[in-house]
């Protein structure tokens, strides 16, 4: 797809494919294969996986075309649950052309480890795009388990070894990327989150990071007139 495209040539392909309603906040959660993308969009919704309306989660590849999926705390707003990004079907070279990601308000970057080439890849085209974007660095719990068992750390210093590694990581990749503006950083658990929308008890194994943040974040944005 030529650069020359513009975004309102990109929506009206967007509403031809995706069904797009434009009068809405679109957010498209993109990012890596068994990221947690899926798991973010229900965690969001207030949903579990079992629940009836949630989205697909498996080990493999289980979003094959963006699903979307109401926000019941902003009715002005529609998550897109995306494709994986550096698959068979959708190489990263040509993800963000290939999902009319241009056309979406606001793109969550989903990662479960490190920032990747193509994570970057997608951030530099977000930007120039025009799109409003985060990082997501999802599974905090287990993150913060791996660094207690591995470094003998308490859940407190172990959750904040895992923000400042983290930080360092994004801040690392997408300089060396030639990437000048940093974008916000979440750090979740999307078990977290979940108790989280539904105000529910959080287990003592696992500790609140940035859901509370990352759901403030996104009502603020949404919330805006279009």
């Amino acid at each position: 797809m030529s650069q020359a495209v513009s975004r309102a040539q990109l929506i009206q392909q967007a509403q031809n494919r995706f069904n797009f309603n434009v009068a809405k906040w679109n957010i498209a959660i993109v990012g890596q294969t068994k990221s947690g993308k899926s798991s973010l969009v229900n965690s969001l919704r207030g949903l579990q996986e079992t629940d009836s309306g949630a989205a697909d989660v498996g080990i493999t590849e289980t979003t094959i075309q963006p699903e979307p999926y109401p926000l019941p705390a902003a009715a002005s707003c529609v998550l897109w649950d995306m494709p994986g990004v550096n698959t068979t079907s959708n190489p990263a070279n040509t993800y963000f052309n290939d999902n009319l990601l241009g056309a979406f308000d606001i793109l969550l970057l989903v990662s479960a480890d490190t920032i990747l080439e193509q994570d970057v890849a997608i951030l530099q085209q977000a930007h120039s795009s025009g799109s409003i974007v985060a990082v997501i660095r999802t599974k905090s719990d287990s993150h913060t388990n791996n660094i207690i068992y591995s470094e003998e750390l308490h859940l407190p210093d172990a959750t904040r070894k895992l923000a400042k590694d983290a930080y360092a990581n994004m801040a690392g990749v997408l300089r060396k990327g030639a990437t000048a503006n940093l974008p916000d950083l979440y750090i979740i658990s999307n078990r977290a989150m979940l108790c989280q929308v539904k105000s529910s008890a959080l287990p003592e194994s696992i500790q609140r990071m940035d859901e509370e943040s990352l759901l403030v974040w996104i009502l603020e944005q949404v919330s805006q007139q279009k």
